[in-house]
């Protein structure tokens, strides 16, 4: 399945710079699932007022021009002179099996018209034809989470792991029906994938 890596900051603990280097790391890791689309999702915090915004990045290449666009490289650079908090960080990376790689409204993150960051892997598979209650003909199955209580979800919705984060609200919910999310809490937050083993990679004494 696709590649899902994510880091959020433990509150009153932060370095920044650091958690940005290990997230970049664990990132590049998650192209091991697939080179043809990437996309990230960053929520920072501007240190001199408080301010939060975020950046989206979707990308039809690699994860590598994601870091070389000008808009990270400028977050990148506000982060390293402590002008910008990271509070976090989601992305996803795929090898294309169905779908236009070129579509930016389709590639990860999804965006839904109530600021819904989606992040999925898995197969969307429901009984009773979940997905065709929420899904206009064409549209990538992981608008099924849009805008749906993730109690309505279970082993029916198919094989899912799901990072969503809603920026009007602040909440982020992470699911998952098959165990294949895995955190690990290090320095000064929690890092998030979908395969252990980019963890263990990266931080291996732990």
């Amino acid at each position: 399945m696709c590649g899902l890596t994510g880091y959020i900051r433990t509150e009153g603990k932060n370095d920044s710079k650091k958690a940005l280097k290990n997230f970049k790391k664990l990132f590049l890791k998650a192209q091991a699932r697939g080179q043809d689309t990437a996309g990230l999702f960053l929520l920072l915090k501007r240190v001199k007022d408080g301010e939060m915004f975020a950046l989206t990045i979707k990308t039809d290449g690699s994860i590598k021009s994601i870091f070389e666009c000008d808009d990270f490289i400028d977050v990148e650079s506000g982060i390293n002179s402590s002008t910008f908090q990271l509070e976090l960080a989601l992305s996803h990376t795929r090898m294309a099996t169905v779908g236009d790689t070129s579509d930016p409204i389709e590639n990860q993150p999804l965006i839904s018209e109530n600021n819904e960051y989606i992040f999925f892997n898995g197969i969307v598979t429901p009984q009773n034809h979940l997905a065709n209650l929420y899904l206009a003909d064409g549209e990538n199955d992981g608008w099924t989470f849009r805008n749906i209580n993730l109690s309505d979800l279970g082993t029916e919705s198919g094989v899912v792991n799901l990072l969503r984060f809603n920026a009007d609200l602040g909440q982020l919910d992470v699911y998952t029906n098959n165990g294949d999310l895995f955190y690990l809490n290090h320095g000064f937050g929690k890092y998030i994938t979908s395969d252990n083993r980019f963890l263990e990679k990266l931080f291996p004494a732990t």
